[in-house]
């Protein structure tokens, strides 16, 4: 309204005011959102994101995505392919898409 943009990584206000990433932080989120939000996405019509392809997930935000795809991973499996997909998300950007395949194929290996 008054002209002055609003830095993309302002905590409150910015576009990722709700976007999560980085492993224990998004376990946080995951057990109790208002651990980092203090305020509620749907007041804003927003809703919260997490990104998992990423290499500062954790094997928590990892192991919530196999349960949302039906895989079962036990602890150091789990362990194992977060690891890799840290690995392949430091070497560039991963999709949702390419992180799900990497699930679906860890199992069946």
């Amino acid at each position: 309204m008054v002209g002055i943009d609003v830095p993309f990584d302002e905590y409150v206000t910015g576009k990722f005011a709700f976007h999560h990433k980085a492993g224990m932080h998004t376990k946080a989120i995951y057990l109790n959102p208002n651990s980092y939000e203090i305020l509620d996405p749907a007041d804003f019509g927003l809703e919260r994101t997490i990104n998992i392809a990423h290499r500062l997930t954790g094997y928590n935000a990892v192991g919530r995505r196999a349960q949302e795809l039906g895989l079962q991973f036990g602890k150091d499996d789990l362990r194992e392919v977060t690891k890799r997909i840290k690995a392949m998300a430091d070497a560039g950007p991963l999709s949702m898409d390419q992180l799900d395949q990497i699930l679906r194929g860890y199992v069946v290996a």
